[in-house]
């Protein structure tokens, strides 16, 4: 007999597994595809139950993801270009108009800015490597 609850269980576990993914690859080509196979689900059932779950696109966590990791670095330091690589940004304007976009200033200003350093992610540590 199905059981629905056994079926909302499993789809949270293969949802949590694309989470995981992501945040161990968010500095690579990342597909929305890709993803939905990760999940073992049809693309469209994936896209639901992610905008069901986190209130944005696939994605659109993914660059918020990657703005994430990359203030972490810049306020370790990183040069711009640096940072632009090491999150998955292969072009450095596409990195400077996502992160402006998303925080209102450029990268390099964000790195000049003292306030920088005590930023309220500041407890965000990206998780490098795999």
């Amino acid at each position: 007999k199905h059981n629905p609850s056994e079926h909302r269980s499993a789809n949270s576990n293969a949802f949590a597994r694309s989470l995981h993914y992501i945040h161990q690859h968010y500095n690579e080509k990342i597909s929305v595809e890709d993803l939905a196979r990760e999940a073992a689900m049809s693309y469209s059932t994936y896209n639901r139950i992610f905008r069901k779950n986190l209130n944005c696109s696939p994605l659109e966590y993914i660059s918020s993801y990657r703005i994430s990791t990359s203030k972490y670095f810049l306020r370790k330091g990183f040069s711009v270009a640096e940072v632009a690589n090491m999150t998955g940004f292969f072009d450095h304007s596409h990195f400077i108009k996502t992160f402006s976009k998303h925080t209102g200033i450029t990268p390099a200003d964000y790195r000049k800015s003292p306030s920088s350093s005590g930023e309220n992610d500041s407890h965000f540590k990206p998780i490098v490597g795999n």
